[in-house]
């Protein structure tokens, strides 16, 4: 899973930092919403464990990890609620 998430040359944290900020997406919805939390979750989840079973979790000669496509969408969902909630917010405009 570490290579997935900070491998310098398939990491998500290399290739796609601003994806972490989704975090604060999910904190937002937990407090409003966890059965929807509970399945994004679990969908990244089951995506980050099924990948990281392979014995080759890098998937070929593409830049980043392309295997974590649909987590990338999924987290996108959870960073639009962040950015939502505090858009107007001036620090975490600068966070992004």
């Amino acid at each position: 899973m570490a290579t997935h998430l900070l491998n310098k040359d398939r990491g998500v944290l290399w290739f796609s930092p601003v994806i972490f900020l989704a975090v604060f997406g999910a904190s937002f919805l937990y407090r409003t919403n966890r059965k929807i939390l509970a399945v994004l979750v679990g969908i990244i989840g089951t995506n980050f464990v099924l990948y990281s079973l392979w014995s080759d979790p890098y998937g070929g000669w593409a830049f980043g990890s392309r295997y974590l496509i649909p987590t990338y969408a999924i987290s996108a969902i959870l960073l639009a609620i962040a950015l939502t909630k505090w858009g107007k917010k001036i620090s975490f405009v600068v966070l992004f």
